[in-house]
C-alpha cells in the first residue's frame, strides 16, 4: 500500500525536469534518515508518560516499518541494532529477543514458529554484537549467542554458541513418510498454552500425536565448557590482582540534606555495604561526579526533574567519605566540573589534593594538565596508567574547550562530524602515547560519555571506544548515563580487553528511568602474566528508606545478610527482582532471576559464567548412607532425569551439584526437562546407554503422574516399573557391572499447574508408584531413596519460596542443597 506522502513524493518525482532536480529531491528524502526516527520515536514510545506523544511516536513506528516493508516491533526485548541498508524488509517477530550492538542487513527475518507439532516452536534469542547477513533467517526457539556472524541467506534453527561463525551449506530434501501437520496457532494461543502448562512441555491430548512442543527457557546451560566458574578458575580470580569501578558518586539536594547530622554532613552510611568490595580490591576507581565548591553558593540544588535548576556542589567531608571507604582513584572528568564556576572546579582540585585522594580528569593550568593527566598507580609489582575524558561539561560548548582556554583544564571528546575531531583524535594519540612512556602493564581509560538514561551504548560510545582500544588501551570504563549498560570482555589480537559502558549510578534514584539498578564491577588480573583473564559485576540495588540516606544494597546482601532481611519489605523484593533481571540482563546480555543470586557474577570470554552451588557439608549420618560409597568409589556416574537433574528452570543447576564434590570420577548429566520415562526411553535411550558411567542415579517419575497422557506417561505403578525395568535392562547390556541408585518421584507442591490431578489424587498415586519402585530395587538389589517425606517436613517448617523456582523446581542456591541433603540422608 502506498500511502499519501509516498504518492506526493512520486508526483514530485514526475514534475522534475532536469537530472540534477531529481538527484536533489532524491538526497533530500535521504537525509531524512527514516531509521533515526523510527529509534527516536521507539524511544517515545517506551519511556514518554503522554498518551498523545506517545500515539504519535507510535504511528511514526508503523510509518516507517510501511515505508521499508519490514516489521520492526516496538519493544523494549529488541535493542536498537545497526542497519547498513535500512530496515529494507526485516521481520522480527514481537516476542523475540534482541541484545546490544547487533548488526542487521535487510530482508533478515528473526521469526517465530508456532507450528504446533514441531520441536522448535518459539521464539529466537539474539545474543549482542552479533552480525546477521542479508536474507538470513533465525525462527523458532533458537538461542543465538555474543559475538556471532550468520552469513547471508542462512538458515538458523539450532542454538548458536558465543564467537561462531555460520555460512550457508547446500540445500536438503529431508523425506518423510507420515504427512507433516502444517497447522499454525495463533501468537496468543501459544502464549495461554506456554503459560498453562508452567513453561514445561504440554502433554498432548489423548489421542493425539505426541507434541514435542518445548517452549523456550530464558537461560538454559547445561554446564557446557566455560559456561560455569569451576573452583579452579575460582581461585584463579580470587588471588588476581583486582580492579574496582562504580558509577557516579554524586550528591543530589537530598542526599546532601539527608546527611546533616547537626554539625557536619555524615555519608559513611552510603558505603555500609559496599565497603567491603571496595576495600578488597588492589585499585578500586570511582566517578567523582562534582565539585567541592565551599561555600561558593550552597550545596547541590534539585533532585532529577522537581523542577529546579540543578547545580551538584558536595560538601568536603563526601570525599572523606569516598576515602575512607576504601576508593584509590576517582575520575573528576565530568559534565559537572564547572556547575559552581571555575573557581570551585580549582577548588575541588585542592580538597582532593589536601585529603589525598588521587584524580585524573580535571587541571589547575596547562603545565598542570601535563603533568598529571596520565595517572600512575602501582602495588604488588603490577603498574597501571589511567586517563580520562568527558563528552560534555555544563554550561560549555566543546568549543571552549576545542579552541579555547578549557582545554587546559580538562580532556575533552568530540563526535566524529565536529571540525576538530581530527585534532582531538590526536590529542587522545598523544596522550595514550603518554602513558606508555611510563611502562604501564596495563592503560585505564575513564570517559564520561553516553546518552542519559539509555542502556544500550550510542554509535558515540561504540567509535570512542574502538578509538581508545586501537590506540592501546586494556581496560575502558565508562559512565554518566545514570543507566546500566553492557559490558564487553574480548580478546584483540591475542590480547584480553575489557569495557564497561556504564555501572549505573553509584547511589542515587531516578526511578523512572530505572536510575536505582546499579553495579560495581571487577577486572581480573593475572599477578604474574599482568594480563586481563576475567571479571564479575556485583549487582546493586539503591534503597531510599524514610529515615537515612540512599545507600547502594549488593543485591546479594539483601538476600543474605539478616538485617538488611528485616529493613528491605515483601514490597521492596519486587523491585529488587525487577533490578536484578534488569542489571544482568542488559549488562550480561544473560537474564538471571533472584534464584541466581551470587555475591559476584563471573564473565569470562564465553559470557556469563555462573558459580558452581555451595558444597553440601556432609554429616556422619550422611557418610553412613550407601548412596555415600558409591558415590565416592565409582569411576563414572551418570544421573539420569528430568527437568530436576537438567536444572532445567534454574540456570543449569541439577540437583546433585552440591554433592558432585564427592565424585572424583566423571559426571554425565543425562536429564531433560519434562521427560516421562516413557520419553527418556524414547528419545535418549543410546545416549544413557553410552555413558561412561558404572554408577547410574535415576530419577524419574514425576511427570508420568502430573501429565497423565498414556502417549508418553507410564499410566500406573505398574506400567511405571515396568518401563524403569526396561531402562535398567538396556543400560546393563552396555554395562553389566553397573550399579544403579533409584530415586522415588519428586513431589510437587500445591499450586501445580501441569498437574491434571488434585493434590490427594496426585499424592495417593505418588505414593503407589514409589513403593513399586522400592520393591523393584529390593527384588535386583539395587539403592532406593526416598527425598521427599524430608522436603515435605521442610516445607511445613520454612517457607517454600526460599527453596523453589515453582511448584516443583528447586533453585539454584538453597533449593538444591535442600534436594541433595534430603538424598544423602534419606
Amino acid at each position: 500500500m502506498v500511502d499519501a506522502s509516498q504518492w506526493d513524493f512520486l508526483k514530485q518525482i514526475d514534475a522534475c525536469s532536469t537530472a540534477e532536480e531529481v538527484a536533489a529531491l532524491d538526497e533530500a528524502v535521504n537525509n531524512q534518515n527514516l531509521t533515526k526516527i523510527f529509534w527516536e520515536s521507539r524511544k517515545t514510545v517506551l519511556t514518554s508518560k503522554d498518551a498523545l506523544e506517545k500515539r504519535k511516536a507510535m504511528a511514526k513506528c508503523r510509518y516507517v516499518n510501511n515505508v521499508f516493508a519490514s516489521s520492526i516491533p516496538v519493544t523494549k526485548s529488541v535493542n536498537r541494532f545497526a542497519a547498513p541498508h535500512g530496515f529494507k524488509g526485516i521481520a522480527i517477530s514481537i516476542l523475540a529477543k534482541l541484545g546490544t550492538g547487533c548488526t542487521i542487513f535487510q530482508n533478515v527475518t528473526i521469526g517465530s514458529n508456532t507450528l504446533i507439532d514441531s520441536k522448535n516452536a518459539g521464539f529466537p534469542t539474539i545474543g549482542n554484537n552479533v552480525y546477521i547477513g542479508a536474507g538470513a533467517t533465525i525462527i523458532g526457539n533458537v538461542k543465538v549467542g555474543n559475538n556471532v556472524r550468520i552469513g547471508a541467506g542462512c538458515s538458523v534453527t539450532r542454538d548458536v554458541p558465543d564467537n561462531a561463525t555460520i555460512v550457508q551449506s547446500k540445500p536438503t530434501i529431508i523425506q518423510k513418510d507420515s504427512v507433516p501437520n502444517n497447522k499454525f496457532i495463533t501468537t496468543g494461543d501459544f502464549i495461554k498454552l506456554q503459560a498453562s502448562n508452567d513453561r514445561t512441555t504440554p502433554p498432548p491430548s489423548a489421542g493425539s500425536n505426541e507434541q514435542k512442543l518445548i517452549p523456550p527457557s530464558e537461560i538454559m546451560y547445561k554446564r557446557a565448557e566455560g559456561r560455569v566458574l569451576d573452583a579452579a578458575t575460582k581461585k584463579k580470580f580470587d588471588e588476581a590482582f583486582r580492579i574496582l569501578f562504580c558509577g557516579d558518586l554524586i550528591l543530589l539536594e537530598d542526599q546532601v540534606k539527608n546527611a546533616f547530622n547537626g554539625s557536619d554532613y555524615d555519608f559513611a552510611p552510603l558505603f555500609e555495604y559496599t565497603r567491603k568490595y571496595i576495600q578488597a580490591a588492589d585499585l578500586s576507581i570511582g566517578v567523582f561526579e562534582g565539585p567541592c565548591g565551599g561555600n561558593i553558593l550552597p550545596y547541590s540544588q534539585s533532585n532529577y526533574a522537581d523542577g529546579v535548576p540543578l547545580y551538584i556542589n558536595f560538601p568536603d567531608s563526601f570525599v572523606d567519605a569516598i576515602k575512607d571507604a576504601g576508593f584509590d582513584l576517582v575520575t573528576t572528568a565530568t559534565n559537572h566540573i564547572f556547575d559552581v564556576g571555575d573557581a570551585g572546579l580549582r577548588r575541588t582540585i585542592k580538597v582532593l589534593d589536601a585529603k589525598q585522594l588521587a584524580h585524573v580528569g580535571t587541571y589547575l593550568n596547562a603545565e598542570d594538565k601535563q603533568a598529571r593527566r596520565v595517572n600512575i598507580f602501582e602495588k604488588d609489582g603490577i603498574r597501571v596508567a589511567s586517563l580520562a575524558y568527558t563528552a560534555t561539561v555544563n554550561g560549555k560548548t566543546r568549543e571552549y574547550f576545542t579552541e579555547g582556554e578549557g582545554g587546559n583544564v580538562t580532556s575533552i571528546l568530540v563526535p566524529k562530524n565536529h571540525s576538530k575531531y581530527d585534532e582531538v583524535v590526536e590529542q587522545v594519540r598523544q596522550d595514550f602515547e603518554l602513558a606508555k612512556s611510563h611502562n604501564p602493564d596495563l592503560i585505564i581509560v575513564m570517559p564520561h560519555w553516553g546518552v542519559q538514561f539509555a542502556n544500550e551504548p550510542s554509535a558515540f560510545q561504540l567509535s570512542w571506544r574502538q578509538t581508545f582500544l586501537d590506540f592501546g588501551a586494556d581496560i575502558v570504563l565508562g559512565d554518566h548515563t545514570h543507566s546500566v549498560q553492557p559490558v564487553k570482555l574480548e580478546t584483540i589480537e591475542g590480547k584480553m580487553t575489557y569495557t564497561v559502558f556504564c555501572p549505573g549510578n553509584y547511589a542515587n534514584i531516578y526511578r523512572d528511568h530505572n536510575g536505582d539498578a546499579a553495579a560495581m564491577v571487577e577486572i581480573y588480573i593475572d599477578r604474574e602474566t599482568k594480563k586481563i583473564i576475567g571479571n564479575s559485576i556485583i549487582p546493586m540495588w539503591v534503597q531510599s528508606p524514610l529515615k537515612g540516606n540512599y545507600r547502594a544494597l549488593p543485591i546479594w546482601d539483601i538476600i543474605n545478610d539478616p538485617t538488611l532481611g528485616r529493613e528491605v519489605s515483601t514490597f521492596d523484593m519486587e523491585r529488587v527482582k525487577f533490578i536484578f533481571e534488569h542489571v544482568t540482563r542488559v549488562m550480561l546480555g544473560t537474564e538471571l532471576g533472584l534464584n541466581m543470586v551470587q555475591d559476584k557474577l563471573y564473565l569470562g570470554v564465553n559470557g556469563f559464567m555462573r558459580q558452581e552451588a555451595a558444597p553440601l557439608e556432609l554429616d556422619d549420618a550422611m557418610k553412613a548412607r550407601a548412596f555415600y560409597w558409591l558415590l565416592t568409589t565409582a569411576k563414572g556416574v551418570c544421573f539420569v532425569g528430568d527437568s530436576i537433574t537438567e536444572g532445567t528452570r534454574n540456570n543449569g543447576v541439577p540437583w546433585y551439584e552440591p554433592i558432585e564434590y564427592l565424585i572424583d570420577g566423571k559426571v554425565i548429566n543425562c536429564g531433560w526437562g519434562s521427560h516421562t520415562t516413557k520419553r527418556l526411553l524414547k528419545n535418549h535411550l543410546e545416549e544413557i546407554t553410552l555413558a561412561e558411567a558404572d554408577l547410574f542415579v535415576i530419577a524419574v517419575g514425576t511427570n508420568d503422574v502430573r501429565y497423565r497422557n498414556e502417549n508418553i506417561c507410564a499410566m500406573n505403578a505398574d506400567e511405571y516399573v515396568e518401563r524403569l525395568k526396561e531402562l535398567r535392562d538396556a543400560i546393563v547390556d552396555k554395562h553389566a557391572a553397573a550399579k544403579f541408585v533409584f530415586i522415588a518421584p519428586w513431589t510437587s507442591t500445591t499450586g501445580d499447574k501441569v498437574s491434571k490431578l488434585k493434590r490427594s489424587a496426585k499424592l495417593k498415586m505418588t505414593a503407589e508408584y514409589t513403593a513399586a519402585l522400592k520393591k523393584m530395587c529390593a527384588a535386583n538389589g539395587d539403592v532406593f531413596i526416598d527425598p521427599t517425606k524430608y522436603i515435605s517436613a521442610h516445607y511445613r517448617l520454612f517457607p517454600r519460596s526460599k527453596y523453589m523456582c515453582d511448584a516443583i523446581h528447586p533453585n539454584a542456591t538453597e533449593g538444591v542443597r535442600l534436594y541433595a541433603a534430603a538424598v544423602m540422608l534419606s
